[in-house]
């Protein structure tokens, strides 16, 4: 019998599931489908190690939803026409992680100028000249649904060499369905994979938004006071 695979694979990959139900076998197109869109290269080769190349082909062509980019990959990777893949004719998922259920097209991607009115007239914490700033050094995330946009993410370099984020917000309508934790998750993953091991935010303590920190895995490690503000807690997150 196969070492079970999912433990050696990146644990971002899989944050929404209960990883003990996780099939090897039988889910291996869950499997491959987050590996190949947000996996690392590791990850990569933990796959073709455990199911071979043929196998994969003939399972990558079944999934029902991929990015566009992710298909192109796998039709020049694996040498199969992009009309073999069940998705090519569907409408493309963007969601970048996969879901374990049925969920709207989902898209998390880079800030663009193209934004930059809906962001001004959304963030009134930040002025016009910084936010465009932001957006040219690519240190702002927009999520969107079925192609509307419903909250941002934006970030800077604590002591130039830690990401920290300044802000996570959602549009009323769309919180508390999993969205912020989609949003976070992939900001952290995108962080380690420029290199960082550490992230941190911070929030006041009349804030709600504390306890949303700890439940996606932040520990508080200080706090200060500024001018007459609530304490305002320091997060950090190994990554």
């Amino acid at each position: 019998m196969k070492e079970n695979i999912l433990p050696q694979l990146s644990p971002y990959l899989f944050w929404d599931c209960h990883q003990d139900r996780v099939d090897p076998d039988a889910d291996r197109k869950l499997i491959l489908e987050r590996v190949f869109s947000r996996g690392t290269e590791n990850d990569e080769r933990l796959v073709y190690g455990y199911y071979g190349k043929e196998e994969i082909k003939r399972t990558v062509v079944e999934i029902k939803y991929l990015d566009i980019k992710v298909l192109n990959y796998l039709s020049v990777m694996l040498d199969i026409p992009r009309e073999k893949f069940k998705c090519y004719e569907k409408s493309l998922s963007p969601n970048p992680f996969g879901i374990c259920r049925e969920e709207r097209p989902m898209l998390i991607r880079h800030a663009e100028m193209k934004d930059y009115l809906w962001l001004a007239e959304q963030d009134k914490y930040i002025s016009a000249d910084i936010l465009k700033n932001k957006i040219n050094l690519m240190e702002v995330y927009v999520i969107q649904e079925n192609n509307e946009l419903i909250g941002w993410l934006r970030y800077n370099l604590f002591w130039d060499n830690i990401p920290f984020m300044n802000m996570i917000y959602l549009l009323d309508a769309h919180r508390n369905k999993g969205f912020g934790k989609k949003l976070v998750f992939y900001w952290e993953n995108e962080m380690k994979k420029n290199g960082f091991d550490n992230v941190l935010t911070s929030t006041l303590s009349s804030e709600d938004a504390q306890h949303f920190y700890r439940k996606i895995g932040y520990k508080e490690i200080g706090g200060f006071n500024y001018l007459d503000e609530p304490l305002e807690i320091l997060f950090h997150k190994k990554i």
